[in-house]
């Protein structure tokens, strides 16, 4: 239950997921799914496996890739968390995404939907949060159904359509690593 009030811990899972780097659009068919507009990595040294409770290292790698990509938070149409549903991390990202100003952008995780898949949870999720976008559509958190302890920040506790096509992808890893990218879909 990422981003509810009861949540209380993660639920594993497991995944694959691959994907072509490539600026040669030719090599698609359709075309790309998405275009990379920048990303970077920050890491808090915090806690082997407890985040900052400042979100430092989060913020620090939004920040870049913001910069990368030459914009501002305000771009952002659509957030796509982390979200493992632990107190600890997601009022770690609540604590960032407020501090970076993203409270206008729609937040949400999948990980209600098949899990923590562990090291193909970054890259599982952004195509999943691609796929959508691309349908007009922001999933819903599964199992979100109130955030009031999380205020600031947009949950979807409910599928809500979007025009939007600007993706900020997190995630947070053992040791205080934190990464961030940002897709148009």
């Amino acid at each position: 239950m990422q981003f509810d009030d009861a949540r209380d811990g993660i639920s594993l899972g497991e995944a694959a997921a691959s994907v072509v780097v490539t600026r040669d659009a030719s090599l698609f068919r359709h075309g790309p799914i998405a275009t990379y507009l920048g990303g970077a990595m920050g890491n808090d040294a915090n806690h082997i496996s407890g985040p900052s409770r400042t979100g430092e290292g989060l913020v620090r790698a939004v920040e870049a890739a913001l910069r990368e990509a030459a914009l501002a938070p305000q771009a952002v149409t659509h957030v796509n968390a982390h979200g493992t549903g632990s107190v600890y991390n997601d009022g770690m990202e609540h604590i960032a995404f407020t501090r970076l100003g993203l409270g206008h952008a729609p937040v949400n995780s999948y990980k209600g939907y098949f899990g923590h898949t562990l090291g193909a949870a970054g890259l599982l999720e952004s195509l999943v949060a691609v796929h959508a976008l691309r349908q007009g559509l922001m999933l819903r958190s599964l199992g979100a159904t109130g955030s009031a302890t999380l205020p600031g920040i947009d949950v979807l506790h409910e599928h809500r359509p979007t025009t939007g096509r600007i993706l900020l992808k997190t995630s947070s890893g053992f040791g205080g690593c934190n990464a961030a990218i940002l897709l148009h879909a």
